[in-house]
């Protein structure tokens, strides 16, 4: 009977810690050219969003359990600033996922759906954003690193609008959706 609880326990050490491995473990040379918000090429949207590679993405066998993962943190964050920053960093994980969802898989409809996820996170950034104002919080640091990140996501969304025909219309009304949020924080 001990000797199967001891079993359980490091199969359960051995899945959580898979979980949160990356799933990407290789870490690939990225240009020497500074990468800037204006002119993103394909390279420099992985210096944009440095350590955020795509990983597993939307319709990939394993990808429930990153979104398990996802869930499972997002469960565990209580604070109104730390679950903004959490978002943040999910909005620009989707925004890369849709990069190689459009670029490399050629799947445009797992990409809409990943753009979708990406503008109801940034949605969410802001309401928790509010929240801690609202609350009298100090949000001015959490605050800048969300416009920061709108900037770097609207760069990328640009670059790919010029870069796809299919699902265009998504990504100009992730564009669409970004700028509103820019404009009601500025």
């Amino acid at each position: 009977m001990k000797f199967r609880k001891i079993n359980l326990f490091v199969c359960l050490m051995v899945l959580f810690s898979f979980l949160n491995l990356s799933i990407s473990s290789s870490f690939a040379q990225a240009d020497t050219t500074e990468a800037t918000v204006g002119a993103v090429t394909r390279e420099s949207s992985y210096i944009l969003f440095w350590p955020i590679v795509a990983g597993q993405v939307k319709g990939d066998s394993l990808y429930f359990l990153k979104s398990l993962k996802e869930n499972l943190r997002e469960k565990f964050i209580f604070n109104d600033l730390k679950k903004a920053e959490y978002y943040i960093t999910l909005s620009e994980k989707r925004v890369v996922e849709a990069e190689k969802l459009f670029l490399d898989k050629k799947d445009p409809a797992n990409a809409a759906v990943t753009l979708a996820a990406a503008a109801d996170l940034r949605s969410k950034t802001a309401e928790f954003i509010k929240k801690a104002k609202d609350k009298n919080q100090s949000a001015s640091d959490v605050e800048n690193s969300f416009k920061q990140s709108l900037t770097k996501q609207r760069a990328l969304l640009q670059f790919l609008d010029t870069q796809v025909s299919d699902g265009k219309d998504n990504i100009e009304k992730n564009i669409d959706s970004l700028n509103a949020i820019l404009t009601k924080l500025d």
